[in-house]
């Protein structure tokens, strides 16, 4: 059955109106339903509850973030959309924030002029900062499409628990036949017990987690890189005369360079990048299920090292494929070039990279993290999601945690990565 999931949208109001439009019809048009709030009053404390309820039945929150702070709740010293940040966190909905970088232009009409506000507009970016990746943006298109491709992403490595038409089930029917199943699985189980009780035997799963072949980084020494606070340095009049430019083109210019926040994120990317680059390796996975019994709601914890660092494969175009702003001056451009990403992996079928019966994983602080429904007895699910990043030479563990229904404390076993020097 196909399903739909309901995505809360929020943000200030009239300032981001149109950015929300896009936003709602791009996610429209992947056949989701898009919610949002904020256009019922603020001071309405009975209208907060409601906000609550469509954030706890909401399967992912998108927070947009432009230059306004927006409506503060009375007494509390924050703005209604941080409210509704905090409490989509606080609830666990999955939160995919969307920034607009210092250099977009808008009206002055939807920027803060407030010295106030405007700090606790930069607060509550630097908190959203500090909780989760985000991303940036400076037009409504370029805005819409970056939340479908994240949407995508999200869903695909998170599935949540969304919504079917109602008609895709015959509700008598289900019913009549849930109970008879549910007979048939009580005398099973008494039959299996009779069994058991004969002969002896204690069934039960046994998982074990594996990798397709030795783990092995070939690294080499990480490419220099550029520090790109003295790359987007400010200009000031000494750089006018050298340059033979009028000091209006040295502001224009200083306008134009990328906010403190942006050229960090970008330094991050940039030595990420190098890593990457100078040494990783797949980390190809099969959880096996080796006992007598199934094995029902699986989750697999995977820890690696802090000489180590592991990634999603699905993110891997995004680490390694950087662009840099232009750095120009009246048309006398010096770019950064765009930095070419690994090659995607071809040693799969593409049908194999996909959940593979897989309900879902994730990267959590260099933790891995992998839930699966169920694996049957003598069976086995395999895992193509993450590959692991090394670049000092040596021998590695990393820590298997595996847990399910039926487990009663979850069993421990380790992986063994080798870092060698190309």
């Amino acid at each position: 059955m196909e399903k739909k999931y309901q995505i809360f949208i929020s943000s200030t109001f009239k300032d981001l109106k149109t950015a929300r439009l896009k936003v709602r019809d791009a996610i429209l048009s992947i056949y989701h339903f898009p919610v949002g709030m904020e256009m019922f009053g603020a001071a309405d404390e009975d209208q907060w509850e409601i906000i609550k309820k469509d954030i706890d039945e909401s399967d992912y929150y998108v927070l947009i973030i432009g230059k306004c702070f927006g409506s503060e709740v009375p007494g509390e010293g924050i703005s209604y959309t941080q409210k509704e940040f905090r409490y989509a966190v606080e609830k666990g909905i999955p939160v995919l924030a969307f920034l607009m970088k210092d250099d977009a232009t808008v009206p002055k009409t939807f920027q803060e002029t407030d010295k106030d506000r405007i700090k606790k507009l930069k607060d509550f970016r630097t908190e959203v900062l500090n909780h989760r990746t985000v991303d940036w943006w400076s037009n409504d298109d370029e805005l819409a499409g970056k939340v479908i491709a994240s949407l995508t992403r999200q869903i695909a490595r998170k599935p949540r628990i969304g919504w079917v038409r109602a008609s895709e089930f015959d509700i008598e029917k289900s019913h009549a036949e849930l109970l008879d199943l549910t007979e048939k699985v009580r005398a099973l189980e008494e039959e299996n017990a009779d069994l058991r009780a004969k002969t002896g035997e204690r069934r039960e799963p046994r998982l074990i987690v594996e990798t397709f072949v030795p783990v092995t980084i070939h690294t080499s020494e990480p490419e220099a890189v550029q520090n790109l606070k003295n790359w987007y340095r400010k200009l000031n009049k000494e750089d006018a005369e050298r340059l033979g430019v009028a000091m209006s083109s040295i502001s224009h210019y200083n306008r134009l360079l990328p906010s403190d926040e942006e050229i960090q994120e970008l330094q991050e990317a940039c030595k990420t990048r190098s890593r990457i680059m100078a040494g990783s390796a797949w980390l190809d996975l099969v959880i096996k299920n080796t006992g007598n019994s199934r094995a029902t709601d699986i989750t697999v914890e995977i820890e690696v090292p802090e000489e180590l660092e592991i990634y999603e494969t699905i993110d891997l175009p995004m680490l390694t494929e950087l662009t840099l702003p232009k750095h120009e001056m009246k048309g006398k451009a010096t770019v950064l070039e765009g930095i070419k990403a690994r090659e995607a992996r071809e040693d799969f079928p593409e049908g194999l990279i996909s959940l593979q019966g897989i309900n879902g994983w994730d990267i959590v602080e260099n933790k891995a993290e992998i839930s699966i429904d169920e694996i049957r007895h003598n069976s086995s699910k395999r895992c193509i999601e993450f590959f692991v990043v090394g670049n000092t030479p040596g021998h590695y563990e990393l820590k298997c945690k595996i847990m399910c229904a039926e487990y009663k404390v979850p069993t421990e076993q380790i992986l063994k990565v080798e870092v060698v020097k190309k």
